[in-house]
């Protein structure tokens, strides 16, 4: 423990007061009350500057802590989202739409959709239908005529065909697409050259008659048959027609 500024001038003041009497003893009492009070005032004042010291490094600390904390950072919000993007919607089937299935339609107006064909019997107002696929024909001998003067074998391959049909049976030669070895039926249609018997039978170049679609396949066992004119063999309507060759019916076939 470090000795107390009075208690190193005790020794002094003993030694000066071996003089005389009490008159020499009053100054050093005197003094020495001087010294401890100086001392311990200034002991004192040490200590309250050391306690200025401590509020002094107090208020560094709090300096010190303002510096860093500076209040909590503001956040800058939520970013706004730009809300959900709509859906186009489904889209339309093609009976929904201005010439889809059903849709009343007029042979030869405006066309149905893609895939449809206006189905008007008589070739004026009918109804907006599916064009069938070539894996869907039949081969069964149930002529139509067509509204565009060309006999269907049946009524699957004019919906094949996309074609209406005027009537039921082969077209009328007023109504019928003529043809003649020179003057040929456009792709996919043969012409069928039939006359009426064997007597009626004519030389090859000079045949003519009117275009017919038949089946690709024929039945070769079909009911309805025929005699050609210029080898006469029987054989089914069907192919007798695909040979573009004359030939007339003949019930004595088997």
């Amino acid at each position: 423990m470090r000795p107390s500024f009075a208690s190193l001038l005790l020794p002094v003041v003993t030694f000066f007061g071996c003089g005389s009497g009490s008159s020499a003893s009053n100054p050093v009492g005197s003094g020495g009350s001087t010294a401890q009070a100086s001392g311990g005032a200034n002991a004192g004042g040490g200590g309250t500057e050391a306690g200025s010291g401590g509020n002094t490094a107090g208020g560094g600390g709090d300096n010190t802590g303002g510096a860093h904390a500076g209040g909590a950072t503001g956040a800058g919000g939520t970013m706004g989202t730009g809300g959900t993007m709509g859906t186009g919607g489904s889209g339309g089937t093609g009976g929904s739409g201005p010439g889809g299935l059903g849709t009343p339609c007029t042979h030869g107006g405006a066309p149905c959709d893609a895939g449809f064909y206006c189905d008007a019997m008589g070739c004026g107002a009918g109804t907006c239908q599916p064009v069938l696929g070539v894996a869907q024909q039949t081969k069964d001998y149930a002529p139509v005529c067509g509204c565009d003067g060309v006999t269907f074998f049946n009524v699957s391959l004019s919906q094949i065909a996309g074609m209406a049909v005027s009537h039921g049976g082969p077209c009328s030669a007023q109504e019928g697409m003529a043809c003649t070895k020179q003057v040929l039926c456009p792709t996919g249609l043969s012409c069928n050259a039939e006359v009426a018997n064997q007597a009626a039978c004519v030389p090859v170049p000079q045949a003519a008659g009117f275009c017919w679609r038949v089946p690709l396949g024929c039945d070769a066992n079909g009911v309805v048959r025929g005699r050609g004119c210029l080898n006469a063999i029987c054989a089914d309507r069907c192919s007798l027609i695909q040979g573009q060759n004359p030939w007339h019916p003949d019930a004595t076939c088997p």
